[in-house]
């Protein structure tokens, strides 16, 4: 629809894949936050697919600085339209982002290995190389930084 509209009305549209988006101040019911909340209070966390999830972890910074950068690149095509990939380009096995928090927390997950989830994906994994040659930006932080920074804004704001 987005397309349409851009070549019906000239109107420059930019769309936005965002992979897993993960970081301080993220939303309480994401994998990061409940996994985190759980293991700090040592209750168990449930583990679907038994574990051999793997996504696109992509950190907030990254994100925000590739929407900032994007602002002022509005798409000049015949038809003004674009779809970037916000995303790290590196996916990780769920079990490797539960192992980054427990390294950091020093305490070992209580886990519940569940069986695939009717209507979830196995795998996210895109590309950046299209937004890279559009904007420059720096990579942003690794996972394994991104967890830390995550834990220590956590226990800034959730652990007495």
């Amino acid at each position: 629809m987005s397309h349409s509209y851009s070549n019906i009305y000239k109107l420059p549209i930019t769309c936005l894949r965002i992979f897993t988006a993960f970081g301080p101040y993220g939303r309480p019911d994401m994998a990061l936050f409940k996994f985190t909340k759980n293991i700090l209070n040592r209750k168990k966390i449930e583990i679907f697919n038994n574990g051999k999830h793997e996504r696109d972890f992509t950190h907030i910074d990254f994100i925000v600085d590739a929407i900032v950068g994007l602002l002022s690149k509005p798409p000049k095509k015949k038809i003004p339209f674009e779809i970037y990939n916000l995303c790290s380009s590196r996916p990780y096995k769920l079990t490797n982002f539960i192992n980054f928090i427990e390294n950091n927390s020093k305490i070992k997950a209580k886990k519940t290995f569940l069986p695939f989830q009717k209507g979830d994906v196995d795998k996210t994994y895109g590309s950046n190389s299209k937004l890279l040659r559009v904007i420059k930006i720096k990579k942003g932080l690794s996972l394994k930084q991104g967890i830390n920074q995550f834990l220590d804004w956590y226990k800034s704001y959730f652990v007495k």
